[in-house]
């Protein structure tokens, strides 16, 4: 059943005006008449208890038994879902509720510390953007700032490309499917496309541990963190404290890096820090992946 249909069945159904706030007329009141109550859910039976409002999103409680977790109307008119207490609606015949979550294609997931060799793309396919053909010549001749991923040693036949992370995760989705990862490194823009289907983090891979490069394994996802390199958010009001993060604080830099003696192997992204200062009292020092599971 589509959102049109829901409206029309139900036009005032708080549930129905949450999960199609975009087709639905806003409510100007709840709707009790076709609803039950029960005292034991603490509902309020009178129209004078109701609060008017119009919430625009979903509580994200509402999503902790995953995107494929069957429905009811009762689950629909849950207080987690709508934003306050309400009633029970009874089911209306020929009219059903589901809850779906697209996932995102073309996500790319971040595995530090490690690269897939010499199984790559064919060059032939993204010939213009390797190192050697578009960074050759005098830096008058070169303004490309993405060559400084030009490795001097590179030779003729090398497979790396001279792209910013975002540039090259774009260049992979483009070659799909021929493109299963990326090589990227760490600081330069610089990466190698990988073609071979063993080239993910799983158990078995033929990876190869160093620091340097970040394998981008190519996926599907709920949701999706994108890179812009070279910009940082000014703000910084709402910067969470350490002890506001999921992990208690554990993984900020003032605690995970305090004192000459700190072995945590992440403490280089505090390097530049000056301690005391509010950049480094905010500071997360974890790899991107764990950056984006905190």
């Amino acid at each position: 059943t589509d959102c049109s249909s829901l409206c029309a069945a139900m036009p005032a159904d708080p549930a129905v005006n949450v999960l199609c706030k975009g087709s639905c007329p806003v409510p100007q009141s709840r709707r009790l008449t076709s609803y039950t109550a029960s005292g034991s859910f603490g509902i309020p039976t009178s129209a004078a208890d109701w609060t008017e409002f119009f919430r625009p999103t979903i509580a994200q409680e509402f999503y902790s038994r995953g995107c494929h977790a069957s429905l009811d109307s009762a689950d629909m008119c849950d207080a987690a879902l709508s934003g306050g207490p309400t009633a029970h609606v009874r089911d209306v015949p020929g009219v059903s509720l589901g809850l779906q979550c697209p996932e995102v294609e073309n996500c790319y997931s971040t595995a530090t510390g490690r690269f897939c060799p010499v199984r790559n793309v064919d060059p032939s396919l993204y010939e213009s953007d390797r190192c050697v053909v578009k960074c050759r010549g005098t830096p008058a001749e070169v303004a490309d700032p993405n060559c400084a991923g030009l490795d001097p040693t590179d030779l003729n036949f090398d497979e790396a490309i001279c792209l910013k992370r975002e540039q090259c995760e774009e260049l992979c989705t483009s070659l799909a499917p021929h493109c299963v990862s990326i090589d990227m490194h760490a600081t330069k823009p610089r990466c190698f496309l990988n073609a071979h289907a063993s080239c993910v983090d799983a158990p078995g891979s033929p990876l190869v541990p160093d620091p340097s490069w970040r394998l981008l394994v190519r996926t599907s996802a709920n949701r999706c963190f994108r890179t812009v390199s070279g910009l940082e958010c000014e703000a910084t009001a709402g910067r969470l404290a350490p002890e506001d993060l999921a992990d208690g604080g554990a993984s900020a830099c003032s605690n995970a890096c305090a004192g000459d003696d700190a072995v945590n192997e992440d403490c280089g992204g505090s390097a530049d820090l000056v301690p005391g200062t509010d950049d480094f009292m905010h500071a997360v020092c974890l790899p991107r992946e764990g950056c984006e599971d905190l």
